[in-house]
């Protein structure tokens, strides 16, 4: 009977191990999709001294909708909050933030807590 239970009890703490070291893998691994693909990250959030550098052709210290492109060309009426057609600095520290990254169908978000068992 004690060899009985002696095994049961090594056998629950080994399937417990195993499926702890499982379920740190899942949680740790989790900058790519099922396909292997890396999720959409943001980058930092660009200083208007680097966007002047970009996209200010006539050096106003100002960016016209003419000069932009990407998707701050998208936002551009958003951020130009006077709407004289530019973006000063003071505009562009205050604007809104962007919006999500687009959704990962295949993406499984890391485990905040452990299943209990």
């Amino acid at each position: 009977m004690n060899k009985l239970v002696f095994t049961y009890c090594v056998g629950g703490i080994l399937v417990l191990w195993i499926s702890c070291k499982s379920e740190q893998g899942i949680s740790e691994n989790h900058n790519t999709n099922i396909d292997g693909k890396p999720f959409v990250t943001r980058k930092k959030p660009p200083v208007f001294s680097e966007m002047l550098s970009k996209f200010d052709a006539n050096n106003d210290q100002k960016i016209s909708i003419e000069e932009v492109k990407g998707p701050l060309k998208i936002r551009f009426n958003k951020i130009d909050n006077n709407k004289d057609g530019f973006i000063t600095e003071a505009e562009f520290k205050n604007a809104p933030p962007p919006p999500p990254p687009p959704f990962d169908e295949h993406r499984k978000p890391p485990l905040k807590k452990k299943p209990s068992f």
